[in-house]
This record gives C-alpha cells, structure tokens and sequence, in this order.
C-alpha cells in the first residue's frame, strides 16, 4: 500500500466519511481521454467492478457523484487505479482535477474521464 493512499485513508478516518445529498448533474470540464480510448474503458472496467454497477451503463462522462460513491469509494478507486495502471495519484492531483481545495466536497465532479487522464499523465 503506497503511503499517500495509507494519509489519505487515515485523513478520512479523522475526518469522517459523511454521507450526502450528491449532486443532481456533473458539469467535469472535458478532458483529452475519449470514451473510446483503452485507459477509459480499464477505468470504466474496474469502476463498475468496485462500485457493483453494470459496466454497459457506465461512460466517460459518468461522475462518482452518479454513482453515488463516498469518500471511502474514492480511495479504493484510486488505490486500484495505482495499482492497476502502475502509477501515484496525488491528492493534490484529484483536488486539481475536482476543481476544488476540498476533497471531501468537489470529488464527486470527477468524471471516468478525468480518473482516466489522472492515470495518462
């Protein structure tokens, strides 16, 4: 276990993992990965895996807010994505991609797309 992801999940243990109200719509800035590329269909694979969805029903444009993940859900995610792709995802990387310094708040505006560039960078 990489030791960013250990932070990650100890700062949600302090922080709490809240369950709230997701948003009713994504509006994620569209990034470079098409829904057609090979990364966006591994993380679409391994999304609908983890969170017990129906991998037809999933597109790039799916948002973790759509799949009503929490923060929990997210770290898994990310931890998998490292795994699976052989890379480290900051936290700073995901607040950057969500659009806000929070990441308990603005994590559920990412999108399967931006999941898949986070891996691509």
């Amino acid at each position: 276990m990489k030791s960013h992801a250990v932070f990650t999940l100890i700062l949600l243990a302090i922080v709490g993992c809240s369950i709230s109200d997701p948003p009713a719509t994504s509006s994620s800035a569209a990034t470079d990965a098409t829904p057609t590329s090979p990364t966006v269909t591994r993380v679409l694979a391994i999304a609908a895996e983890q969170m017990g969805v129906d991998q037809s029903k999933l597109e790039a444009s799916t948002s973790l807010a759509d799949l009503g993940a929490d923060e929990l859900d997210l770290v898994e995610l990310v931890m998998t994505l490292e795994e699976e792709f052989d890379q480290t995802i900051s936290d700073a990387e995901i607040e950057r991609m969500s659009g806000g310094t929070d990441l308990t708040k603005g994590f559920g505006k990412l999108t399967m797309a931006d999941l898949a560039a986070l891996v691509e960078d």
